[in-house]
């Protein structure tokens, strides 16, 4: 028996329970710590929901919507409008981007596999213990479609900060690293929003095309401070449910506490 329900809604229900059970928090029933979590469902763009047992009203965000993705639950959800789209306008508009795939299919994996190793070379060339400070001269604001949270301006534009006459795939690594960060900067913008207006959010859940990419899903783990943890075993949009049962069930106690 299935239900239809929107794509975001259905990779949020899919994740909200795949936290691993050494992150769990024994002093919090299943109702309390959901609502602690927020998912991201991440690919073209990003889609961020969380879920309140109580009606929160936030600026800039969409909501709150009852049952909208879990029973009796209050559903706030919050985005950003280009994500994996931003990604893909930034590395095929560069001029080392056609040397970079074709040396990125002669090795069986995708360009951006090909970045991520090309990041952890240079901050080994320069003794940096970890690839984020490459960027500290380049800095992205990646509104280039608008920004849907928390500012709710569709006319707000995007910004490179930064740039030189480099042409060479050094330089566009970079270049991706520091849209990357800008992503996560634009997320943790929304947590800290939404946190300010009533939401306990303090755990990430990430699932979609952008959650297979590990320096992604670090670098929005460093920047906003917070565990995240991706799926990347399964389709949770496609499938809706974990192979596991778990969150079946977590559902049906939380209706039957609320009933």
């Amino acid at each position: 028996v299935g239900t239809s329900l929107i794509d975001a809604y259905a990779g949020g229900l899919g994740v909200m329970e795949s936290v691993p059970d050494a992150e769990l928090k024994a002093d919090m029933f299943d109702e309390e710590a959901i609502c602690h979590r927020m998912v991201l469902v991440c690919g073209t763009s990003t889609c961020h929901m969380v879920v309140s047992k109580n009606k929160l009203f936030i600026p800039g965000v969409w909501g709150p919507f009852l049952s909208a993705m879990i029973p009796e639950f209050w559903l706030t959800e919050c985005g950003q409008s280009a994500t994996g789209a931003l990604l893909d306008y930034i590395v095929q508009n560069h001029a080392a981007a056609p040397l970079l795939a074709n040396q990125a299919a002669s090795q069986s994996m995708s360009i951006y596999e090909l970045m991520n190793k090309i990041l952890l070379s240079m901050a080994h060339e320069q003794n940096m213990s970890f690839p984020s400070a490459l960027s500290q001269d380049t800095h992205v604001l990646p509104d280039f479609h608008g920004n849907r949270s928390p500012v709710a301006d569709p006319k707000s534009k995007g910004v490179i900060c930064g740039l030189t006459l480099d042409t060479s795939e050094k330089y566009l690594a970079l270049l991706y690293l520091a849209t990357i960060q800008g992503i996560a900067y634009g997320t943790r913008h929304i947590v800290e929003h939404c946190n300010a207006h009533g939401h306990k959010i303090d755990t990430l859940l990430a699932c979609g095309g952008l959650a297979k990419n590990s320096l992604y899903i670090q670098e929005h783990a460093d920047i906003i401070g917070m565990p995240l943890f991706p799926a990347v075993t399964y389709s949770p949009l496609s499938i809706s449910f974990p192979p596991r049962s778990e969150i079946y069930l977590v559902l049906c106690r939380l209706s039957n506490n609320t009933s």
